[in-house]
């Protein structure tokens, strides 16, 4: 099967960074899933991974973790999902990745996918989706059912990936959610628009806040979006694979 790999951990802009490989096809057994990945997403975790270092792996070593897809085949101790099922799943870091045609994965850490959502959208969410709920009904144990309803929260980087998934959350278990977003567009175009609106003068300090501290604003970008269905001139499809996980490589460093 086809997938995007590394062997060296080079700056992603040099074209050996991500390389288009063949590996044999993946087989499900015991829990695993064998699901064929229609949509992956990229985030930082990505970059910090295959951040430049001497290592050298000595087989192509596939990255990504966010991904949606269809289940091809069951192990044999699958009770979950079945083959035809659409699902997704932040994935494994300890496993290959979803940067390839078909990808194994336990089945106990895989959701149906959402049917109001096509692939790309659904595969942007996983990562942000786990960390805004454990960070506030694991960590801060905020209550789901309602009992700190009223309660105020700020959420610094409202209209990133994680923020905007924190926002609604918030919003579910009744708190009233303050958020900061550094720019009109991206707090016009994020949950963060439905959060209370902090005056003038705080909001703006607030987001200098959040940039001193290097808080990023980025939601997940899906290589199913606009990296895949840019051409690489005088390339097939293979060659634009692994070109298009550079481009979203780079934009996730940014």
């Amino acid at each position: 099967m086809k997938a995007v790999a590394l062997t060296r951990y080079l700056p992603i802009d040099d074209p050996e960074s991500l390389l288009d490989v063949e590996l044999p096809e993946p087989r499900a057994t015991g829990h695993d899933l064998l699901v064929r990945v229609e949509a992956v997403s990229v985030n930082p975790v990505d970059t910090k991974v295959r951040a430049p270092k001497a290592q050298v792996e000595a087989k192509p070593k596939v990255l990504g973790y966010d991904a949606a897809g269809i289940v091809e085949a069951a192990g044999e101790a699958v009770t979950l999902f079945k083959p035809g099922d659409p699902v997704y799943y932040a994935g494994d870091i300890t496993r290959s990745g979803s940067n390839a045609m078909r990808q194994l994965v336990d089945e106990r850490i895989v959701g149906r996918k959402p049917k109001r959502l096509d692939f790309a959208q659904a595969a942007a969410i996983p990562l942000t989706a786990i960390t805004a709920w454990e960070a506030f009904f694991d960590r801060m144990k905020i209550d789901r059912g309602g009992k700190d309803a009223g309660k105020t929260l700020l959420i610094i980087g409202g209209a990133g990936g994680v923020g905007s998934i924190g926002i609604q959350l918030a919003k579910l278990a009744g708190l009233r959610v303050i958020a900061t977003a550094s720019r009109p567009e991206t707090a016009r175009g994020s949950p963060a628009s439905a959060a209370a609106r902090l005056p003038a003068p705080a909001a703006k300090n607030a987001a200098h806040s959040a940039r001193a501290g290097s808080t990023r604003g980025r939601s997940s970008q899906t290589l199913d979006g606009p990296f895949l269905r840019r051409p690489v001139p005088g390339a097939g499809r293979a060659a634009t694979m692994a070109a298009a996980a550079r481009r979203a490589a780079r934009w996730a460093a940014t």
